[in-house]
């Protein structure tokens, strides 16, 4: 399996139209009982925020000075109550070219766990019914030297290598009716 690491010195290539977006289980289902019922008292999600990575704000990145974290800031003001309750969810952004010309799609994590998490892993899968797949098993890492501690309530930013017209072409084709997702494998590290 391949591992990512994600730094996003990128330039905005253009919007996607594909707009998945999909859920961790996570079996602490007593804890998440004790939350949805916390949750439903309150009947309001805390608005997410974008978070930065830890490698991008140290080469000294901001919202105001790069194109896609200024889309994505827009995308999070607009949307603040993205992502699933009680969990770890990723929705498709845009596609993107690195500062090196490699193409990247970029997804958004929102962690909605309930607390700051870190050295995030998962395996990710993306096709159509068909069988066709964009990525298969996909081993993304998202550890805290690059990307940082992953704060509760924000969306951080993971981009997925595009490595030929093939992937993008089958991208085109997957629509919520023949989507196959699987996020499988979902680990992480709390911060206490």
């Amino acid at each position: 399996m391949r591992r990512l690491n994600v730094a996003m010195f990128v330039s905005l290539l253009f919007l996607s139209a594909c707009s998945f977006s999909f859920d961790v289980y996570d079996a602490r289902e007593e804890q998440d009982e004790e939350m949805n019922e916390a949750s439903a008292s309150s009947n309001e999600k805390e608005p997410i925020q974008l978070q930065l990575t830890k490698s991008d704000e140290e080469a000294g990145v901001t919202t105001e000075n790069n194109e896609l974290y200024q889309q994505l800031d827009m995308y999070v003001s607009d949307n603040p109550d993205a992502g699933a309750d009680n969990d770890f969810s990723v929705e498709s952004m845009t596609m993107i070219v690195d500062s090196e010309g490699n193409q990247q799609m970029v997804f958004l994590g929102f962690n909605r766990i309930g607390e700051p998490i870190k050295d995030v892993s998962f395996s990710f899968s993306l096709g159509n019914t068909d069988g066709d797949m964009v990525w298969d098993n996909y081993l993304v890492v998202l550890d805290e030297e690059t990307i940082g501690v992953i704060q509760d309530n924000t969306a951080i930013p993971i981009g997925l290598p595009i490595t030929s017209q093939d992937q993008v072409d089958l991208m085109n084709t997957i629509s919520q009716e023949n989507v196959d997702i699987r996020f499988e494998d979902f680990t992480y590290e709390s911060v206490s």
